[in-house]
């Protein structure tokens, strides 16, 4: 199951091992370096706009961020999604 703990974690990763710096980042996304600070820590996660775009300046897939993806680009969506309530749903297999 995706959770919101490994969302981090890749994101944390990926932030650690970017191949730009922190000052260059907050230029680009007109963003603080405390929000950078904030994420690197882990204890907040940027807006979805704000994601998509640091994903765009570190060079990494948000589907690998988001857990869609692992390291290789293989996709690792689950057949089935559990829901927080504990009701699953189908994914719908494209192909």
């Amino acid at each position: 199951m995706i959770t919101i703990e490994k969302i981090r974690s890749r994101l944390v990763e990926e932030l650690n091992n970017a191949s730009i710096s922190n000052a260059e980042i907050c230029r680009r996304l007109g963003i603080t370096s405390g929000a950078i600070a904030q994420y690197k820590s882990g204890r907040s996660m940027p807006a979805l706009d704000t994601l998509a775009n640091l994903c765009k300046v570190i060079d990494v897939s948000p589907a690998y961020i988001l857990c869609f993806e692992d390291e290789s680009g293989s996709k690792t969506v689950p057949e089935v999604f559990e829901y927080s309530d504990g009701t699953h749903s189908l994914r719908h297999k494209r192909g």
